[in-house]
């Protein structure tokens, strides 16, 4: 682990000495290995923390991929239509029952109208023509009776059926919703990957974020674990390949001494000695026993251009 490290830092470093025109033979050898286990630290952690953000990122697309991919959504979808349509067939068996005893009862009081209109025998006597004229009167109100019920019945029914469109716009509307989760899930990481990485990303994390977005698009079906494996390769080569490319400059350091005034770039600097050098690359070590002043002034970094920048500067 501590040689990882170790490479890590001396990687960066390199390019450090790189980029101000020293040796990297020359400079990094004079490079305290405290600084280097340091400057390999924080490159690992950067690419820790990386690595976390895409195993949540995968685990929680894989979450909701399944969940929209199962049965589970869809047998919820056709378990209410089921409860709806069984509720309408109640409420039809029950409005047609209902007009059947109406039809019934409307017939027979038809009839007893029809008896009641012509001559009662003789022999019927004035009690028993009073009471037939009862049992009329009040199957006309049980027919009557039965007439409110039937509205009743059918202001329920009308109910339902307003319902049962309202319900079946909203299953309507959760199955496309369930297809625009799925494309989201499948090409979203993929599309997202090309326009971030293209408009505000340096080049090897746009690279490295492009084939991450490639390989979970290509890598579907394959297990979580071989994803993971694969977009951890990919992110990590993006992420170390980023800490390597844009590297702080090296400080420039102002020292005044015994024999004069001198700055350059600070290579290292040592309980014994300072080591700054030259705009020639040269390296200059400065015993701390003839330093009577010093200080360091750090270098503004030149601003990391994306991928979209360096192609319009090629067109």
């Amino acid at each position: 682990m501590l040689g990882l490290l170790y490479g890590l830092g001396a990687a960066v470093e390199s390019a450090r000495l790189a980029d101000a025109h020293v040796a990297v033979l020359d400079g990094l050898p004079l490079v305290p290995l405290p600084h280097l286990l340091t400057v390999g630290i924080g490159l690992l952690f950067s690419t820790v923390v990386s690595l976390a953000v895409v195993t949540v990122f995968v685990l929680l697309l894989r979450r909701i991929e399944r969940w929209v991919s199962g049965d589970s959504f869809r047998t919820f979808i056709q378990r209410r239509r089921r409860t709806i349509d069984t509720r309408l067939f109640r409420i039809k068996s029950e409005i047609r029952s209902q007009r059947d005893a109406v039809s019934h009862q409307r017939e027979v009081v038809q009839r007893i109208k029809d008896i009641g209109s012509t001559k009662f025998p003789t022999s019927v006597t004035t009690t028993e023509k009073a009471e037939l004229l009862a049992t009329i009167e009040g199957l006309k109100d049980e027919a009557e009776h039965f007439d409110e019920r039937v509205e009743e019945t059918t202001l329920r029914f009308r109910r339902f059926q307003r319902r049962w469109k309202i319900v079946k716009r909203r299953n309507r509307a959760d199955v496309r919703l369930l297809h625009g989760i799925l494309f989201c899930v499948k090409y979203g990481p993929l599309f997202s990957a090309i326009v971030v990485g293209f408009f505000l990303l340096p080049p090897a994390v746009a690279i490295g974020l492009m084939l991450s977005g490639i390989v979970w698009r290509v890598g579907l079906h394959f297990e979580t674990r071989s994803l993971l494996l694969t977009l951890y390769v990919i992110v990590s080569i993006g992420v170390i390949a980023n800490g390597l490319i844009n590297v702080k400059s090296l400080p420039i350091a102002y020292v005044t001494t015994t024999n004069g005034s001198f700055h350059g770039r600070l290579v290292a600097l040592t309980d014994t000695a300072w080591y700054i050098a030259d705009p020639d690359g040269v390296i200059r070590s400065i015993s701390t026993d003839r330093v009577q002043s010093g200080f360091t002034v750090s270098v503004s970094a030149p601003r990391v251009r994306t991928l979209f920048q360096l192609v319009e500067d090629k067109l």
